[in-house]
């Protein structure tokens, strides 16, 4: 597919969506549009729904652009075991695919919808994790809060990080600059603006090297050194060596998260890296 869109994102379910101008449609993996650009916004789709906006308000279309809940959200987020943050009245809550509130606005803001049965939420300055009932399993605590991803969540408190479990346990305690989440049972952290990889008991199996680091998936996790992009493997070795310069796709996908989860707080001009992994994963 030659470079002819303004931005593109990611493909998923066999579509991405891309921007002519100023309006997002739906390609396939031959570079057609399956849904023209006629939208002002568009994520990719989940479980079988894209987040689309029109005329400053959000709703879901199905894969022929037809629409499955019509726009009538402030915003909306994608469907992530069965449910959707979608906010109104400047509260998030969740809905079904009938767009039915199952959880009702309440919130102050949320990230990324539910994983492992549970969903960060913010209530006025302090983030912690709901059911499907909308019920706290682990009361607003944090600074920040992420998604579960085998059973732990990172978490940032007095500006450090660390990895909580289900009940709200401390199972890492607050050590770094910044924790992202496990995968194939390792997960990235940094101190002092470099980046290694640890285990689920804390111990450093990767040793702090990288400028910047994602998570594992599917054995490969891919590392930014000396200016450059590779893969290494879960012993730390190159696979892809470090020579691609960066992803335009992801810098789109973490400046679009960083300004509708209002995360500039957190993600300064000099960690505007962050969170590109975070879509990988839905």
């Amino acid at each position: 597919i030659k470079a002819q869109f303004e931005k593109a994102l990611r493909f998923s379910e066999g579509l991405a969506p891309v921007y002519v101008g100023e309006r997002a449609g739906y390609i396939d993996t031959a570079g057609r549009f399956v849904i023209q650009p006629v939208f002002e916004f568009a994520l990719p789709f989940t479980e079988g729904l894209g987040v689309v906006g029109i005329e400053g308000v959000f709703g879901f279309i199905d894969k022929t652009g037809q629409y499955a809940i019509p726009p009538a959200f402030e915003m909306a987020f994608q469907f992530n075991e069965g449910l959707a943050a979608a906010r109104s009245d400047d509260k998030w809550g969740y809905i079904d695919k009938a767009g039915k509130w199952v959880i009702e606005p309440q919130f102050d803001d949320h990230f990324l919808g539910f994983f492992e049965g549970l969903a960060a939420v913010r209530s006025d300055e302090w983030w912690g994790f709901i059911d499907k009932q909308g019920a706290y399993v682990v009361s607003p605590q944090y600074e920040l809060a992420f998604h579960f991803s085998e059973g732990l969540a990172p978490v940032v408190l007095n500006g450090r990080c660390g990895y909580v479990d289900k009940t709200g346990t401390a199972v890492i305690g607050l050590q770094f600059d910044y924790s992202l989440h496990f995968r194939d049972g390792l997960a990235p952290v940094s101190v002092e603006d470099v980046w290694g990889y640890i285990d689920r008991k804390a111990t450093l199996v990767i040793s702090y090297q990288f400028e910047d680091a994602q998570a594992f998936s599917e054995g490969l996790a891919a590392v930014k050194k000396g200016g450059k992009w590779g893969y290494i493997d879960k012993a730390g070795k190159f696979v892809i060596g470090a020579v691609f310069s960066g992803t335009a796709v992801l810098l789109i996908i973490i400046a679009i998260f960083r300004k509708v989860f209002h995360f500039e707080k957190y993600i300064t001009e000099k960690h505007f890296r962050n969170l590109g992994y975070l879509f990988l994963t839905l």
